[in-house]
């Protein structure tokens, strides 16, 4: 016994995290009486506490009671009632305040009766189940008396005895009744720390009971089902009785724990002073004498569920503190998922504050492509902007280079070639700017392409709706070959009266023509941009928020984000308009510098052919000055004019494009989605929340009487823990 009262320190613990019903949160070691309405649970609960429990059916148990026995040199009796988990706020103040005067054993045992029908009627319990017209009440409660017995004689034992189980109602007991005294049971016995004592009458076939099945349903190996066998002395058959010790022997149905088998006083024992040890006088009879005295009596099952009790106590008590630090951990960020309160309207403004505050922080890094700074560019590559924004230019420049004109310019020998242009140019545009703009990089440009983080921004902006004022970039064919046929069309359709020149409508009609795909391009590309724009918004405020107010942000950033996203649109389309109606012309020195080095190559290409090499040296040809007249005489007009607008139109299309691509990236798209004043980025700002009337806050970021009521939740839960915490570590 030295080592169990070296345990009740422990014991002591346990009952104090069920007071604060720890026990809803984490399994407690525990000993649950289970049983049917009319299997002796009562007597033995009498037999084991000493506590007259009435057998009536006006008094039977509709409630789970806890009833703990400690040693102390006082002795004293203390019941109290503990709210169980479906308690509102009101109930547990009530329960709380139901007090009762500590009383001596005797005066407890002999006013239980009076003291169970105030409990009944603090927790509205109708007692005359019978009495179909009274309505009044409730049958069951989840709630929880408490009874505390403390003695210098007491051993170290904490009983739980539920409600028994029935199955056809009675009176007022409904099969919805049924149901909630089953659920209470399976609720008890389900956790692994919970000894099963299931209580089972002798007289009656083991396998007709219910809490047999219920226990082997939450503990099917038997490891902690301890069953007591009750009323072995009505049981007068000799097979009867023998099939009781087979049970007991291990012989039939084992259990890990075994069986034990008990007389108690029945509910219709009229010798109420026999003692135990009278009543079970019968033990030393056959066949009962056959059995292990160890298994048989009251003495005999007190210390074991003593000892079993102890064990497991000290067994899980490590684990279970673990397991509270755990709950302590998930409570605190079940509350930080919720935010901080936001009840006022101060509470509501430094909470939306805040996280715009974070949304501009987490910007400024994406757009600088500073991603090491957090954590969640890593494992959201839609947040990094900056490079998508730049991948979105390297698409432009290989589709642009490949389609954006619609005839293919001719090839001319010793003419720069694009890859010369690209490498030694530090602008972003005349990578875009080819020869005959065809054939370069690769194909991978489209309004959504194919990667991971496009496919989130595809995502939100149909949940969004926003793919209707976007743009895909259209099926385009290759170049069509054949422009000079093309350019001798433009020039019979648009030719003037100038005498040794072509007109200027000439080329402006040409290059019209020639760039009709670009604004199809300008809106795809915008728009492919503004997908990533979007998608960074959305998944930042996703990140930021907790469930479900990131989109009640988006709602009220949405019409003037999509305005701001229509703007760059709107600017793709004026920078086309600038370059495809107006007169064609440039201040850029490239453009003259393009058209004699065009003509210079055409004119060498042309005398080449009409020279012979010197017979003095390999270094040097002979050209005939008849060669040049005769050259001079055998190019048609119109062939010379074809030659020359092919010259200019290629030379201008790659200064223009040039400036079309560096206009297209620096005003639609830099300056209108990603660092200018007005970008669809900085609507959602510290500024912007400061704007916000109280009730768009309250309508925005107010707590929800759900959310109000989690919270509340929450913080006596993490006030419980910390209690728990302090007994566990004391």
């Amino acid at each position: 016994m030295s080592d169990l009262i070296g345990s009740a320190a422990l014991l002591s613990k346990i009952d104090q995290l069920r007071e604060l019903n720890v026990g809803s949160m984490v399994p407690l070691p525990q000993m649950v009486v289970v049983g049917d309405q009319s299997s002796g649970k009562s007597s033995l609960l009498e037999s084991l506490t000493n506590i007259p429990f009435p057998t009536d059916a006006e008094l039977c148990t509709r409630y789970a009671t806890q009833i703990t026995s400690r040693r102390d040199d006082e002795s004293r009796v203390d019941i109290s009632l503990l709210p169980g988990p479906s308690a509102t706020i009101e109930r547990k103040k009530k329960l709380a305040e139901f007090k009762r005067p500590s009383l001596t054993p005797e005066e407890f045992r002999a006013k239980f009766p009076e003291l169970l029908r105030e409990v009944n009627a603090c927790l509205g319990i109708r007692t005359d189940i019978n009495n179909e017209s009274n309505s009044t009440g409730t049958v069951f409660t989840d709630d929880v008396l408490k009874i505390e017995i403390r003695s210098p004689k007491e051993d170290y034992l904490t009983i739980i005895d539920v409600p028994g189980i029935f199955r056809n109602p009675q009176g007022v007991t409904t099969k919805s009744d049924i149901e909630m005294v089953r659920k209470m049971v399976e609720n008890y016995i389900k956790d692994r720390r919970t000894i099963i004592l299931a209580v089972l009458p002798s007289n009656v076939d083991i396998a007709t009971q219910e809490i047999l099945s219920l226990a082997e349903d939450h503990d099917p190996k038997g490891e902690r089902t301890l069953g007591v066998l009750t009323k072995p002395d009505i049981v007068k058959e000799r097979s009867g009785k023998n099939v009781v010790c087979n049970l007991v022997l291990g012989k039939k149905k084992p259990l890990t724990l075994g069986y034990y088998v008990v007389c108690n006083r029945g509910a219709d024992d009229d010798d109420v002073y026999k003692t135990p040890e009278q009543r079970e006088l019968m033990f030393n009879e056959a066949p009962w004498n056959t059995l292990p005295r160890e298994r048989v009596g009251i003495a005999a099952l007190k210390a074991q569920l003593t000892q079993l009790l102890s064990e497991i106590t000290k067994r899980e008590f490590i684990p279970l503190r673990q397991e509270v630090i755990e709950l302590q951990r998930k409570n605190e960020h079940d509350l930080g998922a919720l935010g901080s309160p936001r009840e006022t309207e101060t509470e509501q403004r430094t909470y939306l504050s805040s996280i715009a505050g974070k949304f501009q922080t987490l910007l400024t890094s994406a757009v600088m492509g500073h991603y090491v700074q957090d954590d969640a560019f890593d494992k959201n590559p839609e947040l990094r902007l900056s490079t998508i924004i730049v991948n979105r230019a390297d698409d432009l420049v290989t589709e642009f280079g490949e389609k954006g004109h619609e005839w293919k310019f001719a090839t001319k020998k010793n003419q720069t070639k694009l890859e010369d242009v690209k490498e030694s140019s530090a602008s972003l545009v005349a990578a875009m700017i080819p020869q005959d703009l065809n054939g370069v990089i690769g194909s991978d440009f489209s309004v959504i392409s194919n990667s991971s983080e496009d496919t989130n921004a595809s995502s939100f902006l149909e949940d969004d709706g926003l793919s209707d004022f976007l743009h895909s970039l259209p099926d385009f064919n290759n170049p069509q070959i054949g422009i000079e046929d093309w350019i001798k069309d433009i020039y019979k359709r648009n030719r003037g009266p100038e005498l040794c020149s072509f007109g200027g409508s000439i080329l402006c009609s040409a290059f019209k023509e020639q760039s009709s795909r670009w604004e199809d391009f300008a809106k795809a590309y915008v728009s492919d941009c503004i997908g990533a724009i979007h998608a960074f918004i959305r998944r930042a405020l996703n990140l930021l928020c907790p469930s479900g107010l990131d989109d009640e942000i988006w709602s009220f950033l949405a019409d003037e984000v999509i305005e701001r996203y229509k703007a760059s649109l709107e600017k793709a389309v004026f920078l086309t308009n600038v370059e495809r109606n107006l007169k064609p012309y440039t201040l850029n020195h490239d453009y003259s510098s393009e058209v004699n080095k065009a003509r210079s190559i055409r004119l060498g290409e042309a005398l080449r052919s009409r020279s012979r090499a010197s017979p003095h040296s390999e270094n040097v040809i002979t050209i005939d000055l008849s060669s040049i007249d005769q050259f001079s005489d055998q190019k048609a007009s119109i062939d010379h004019f074809k030659d020359e607008i092919h010259d200019a139109l290629e030379s201008y299309y790659k200064v223009a494009a040039e400036r079309f691509l560096d206009n297209l990236y620096m005003q639609a798209v830099d300056y209108c989605l990603m660092n200018g004043n007005d970008t669809p980025l900085k609507v959602f700002s510290q500024e912007w929340v400061i704007g916000l009337s109280s009730d768009q806050l309250e309508m925005l970021v107010g707590d929800s009487h759900k959310t109000r009521a989690q919270r509340d939740t929450l913080k006596r839960r993490r006030e419980d823990l910390a209690k728990a915490m302090k007994i566990l570590r004391g």
